[in-house]
This record gives C-alpha cells, structure tokens and sequence, in this order.
C-alpha cells in the first residue's frame, strides 16, 4: 500500500474538495483522484461519496483513524531517517515532473543510484509550471525542466545542465491534406483543430508564445495527455503538436509527422542551485555534466 495514497486521502478527508486538496498536495486533481480510485480498489472498498457534496462513507469515516495513525508513525519514522541522511550528508530531494517518461534525464538518476548506492534519492512530482515555484521556496534544490533553446539562462534563477535537445513535431493523419507536406508553417494552422499538451506544462506555453508571435493574436487550443492527442489526430480531425520524444513513443501506422516551421526548439535537463549543495545533490550534478550528449554554448 502506497503511504503517499494514505497522506493523500487524510488531506482530502480534511478539506473535503479534490481540487483544494490537490493544490495543498502539490499535485494536479486528476492524479490525485487516480491515486483515490487506486487506494478504493487496494481496498476494496468507497472512501468518498462523490455526490454534489463531497462525504465520506461509513467504511471512510471509520478507516480514517487508521489512515492518520499510519501516516503519522510513518512521518515520524521518515523524521528520524531524514535527520540521520542529513548528519551524513548524504541525502538528495529531486523534483520532478508529471510526465518523466520524456525526459532522458530519469534513466541518469537510475544509473547514478546504481552507481552511488551510498546516496539516498528522494523525489518529488509536482506540476512542471510548480517545480520552480517550489525550489524558489528552498523544498529542493535540484529539479528536472526544459526551456526554449533562446532562454537566456543567465537571467534565471538557477543554473541549468542541459541534458538533451529536441522540438515540437506536428503529428497528423496520413490522409489530412497537409500530410503532403514535409514542413508546415505556424500560419497554416491557423484555421484548423489543434491539440497541444495539457495546461501548466512548459511545452504548452511554448507553443501558444510561439503561435501568438506569429498570429498576433491568442489561437483557441485544446489541451489533452499525449495519448489522446494522438488518437484525436488520427481521427483527421486534430492536428496534434508535440514534443518529438511523444511522437516516437507509440507511433500508429495511420499518423505522419512532420516539421513545424518557425521551429519551437528546446533543451531538457536539470535545474540547480548554485552553492549549498549536499555532497549527493553535487555529486549528482557531476554525473550528469558527464553524461552530456551534447557540448553548452
């Protein structure tokens, strides 16, 4: 059973609203009620009667007090191991994005555990638009983003180890009339359907930037995960924008993809403080400036 589904459920128990309880979680309503619905079927059981009003069942107004009492016991548990890591410095809190699947840097923090298995790595997933918020706020000092390849970094506030390089793809049927194409143009999607990667996803806002300063003015988009985007293109309905590393994932025989013209470019690696890092959190940023493909301008 996993003990973040219990501290989940206790807070939404208390505030009585997904989407409060999500924000306070740091995590986004959708992936908070999945974690819900998972814990129920662990279960066996409803926690939530999920009318108008938002209540308990009788099974989750009495499984409650187990849930605070294991959750307490293992925060306080979690308290004493932290404090000894710390003493050790030894420890590591990375922050990280919803969607690790596009991001190479996850098989580095694989392979630097395997290859520093004296280090303890801990992690957490928050909103990529959140991640920086929150290591504004000391919680980490190390986090995995992206930017546009013409970030003038010195201006951020932290420093970023780029890790991998890719582009926004348009991806759409085999049989829509621009699949003739090799490169479509920003103004030649003006009139049609587009589907782009949800809100307060850094790939959202570089797509609505880049059509804004070409169109001038804001284009209606709808906003879906990666694999329904997807199946909407295929329908010939949408034309879906997404990074290259989606597009490659899973590719239906039906969809084409092709180059958006002007391009939307990005680098994708890791954010970091400058000074005061642990021993864990310098060693890892040592591996992964070893594990560069690519040489920084």
């Amino acid at each position: 059973m996993e003990i973040t589904y219990l501290k989940e459920f206790t807070e939404l128990a208390r505030v009585m609203h997904f989407t409060t309880a999500a924000e306070n979680l740091y995590i986004s309503q959708p992936v908070l009620s999945k974690h819900i619905r998972a814990l129920e079927k662990e279960l066996g059981e409803s926690l939530f009667n999920r009318t108008k009003i938002l209540s308990l069942t009788k099974f989750g107004s009495m499984y409650l007090k187990y849930a605070e009492e294991l959750v307490a016991k293992y925060e306080e548990s979690e308290e004493w191991r932290k404090g000894y890591l710390k003493k050790s410095n030894l420890t590591m809190l990375i922050g990280l994005p919803e969607s690790l699947m596009l991001y190479e840097i996850n098989d580095h923090l694989h392979d630097f555990s395997n290859l520093h298995p004296e280090f303890y790595i801990e992690t957490m997933e928050s909103l990529t638009s959140a991640l920086v918020q929150m290591y504004k706020q000391g919680i980490f000092k190390i986090f995995l983003t992206g930017m546009l390849t013409s970030t003038d970094q010195a201006s951020l506030p932290f420093k970023f180890l780029p890790v991998a390089k890719g582009e926004i793809k348009v991806c759409l049927s085999k049989n829509h009339p621009l699949a003739a194409k090799e490169t479509i143009s920003v103004e030649e999607l003006k009139d049609e359907n587009v589907v782009i990667p949800p809100h307060n996803t850094l790939f959202q806002e570089f797509i609505e930037d880049k059509f804004y300063s070409v169109l001038g003015y804001n284009k209606e988009f709808r906003y879906s995960s990666y694999s329904i985007a997807k199946t909407l293109a295929e329908s010939g309905s949408y034309v879906a924008l997404l990074q290259e590393e989606a597009v490659a994932s899973d590719m239906s025989d039906e969809l084409v993809v092709r180059r958006l013209t002007p391009s939307i470019e990005y680098l994708r690696g890791i954010g970091y403080h400058p000074t005061g890092l642990s021993d864990a959190e310098k060693a890892y940023v040592e591996f992964v400036s070893s594990q560069q493909p690519f040489a920084i301008n």
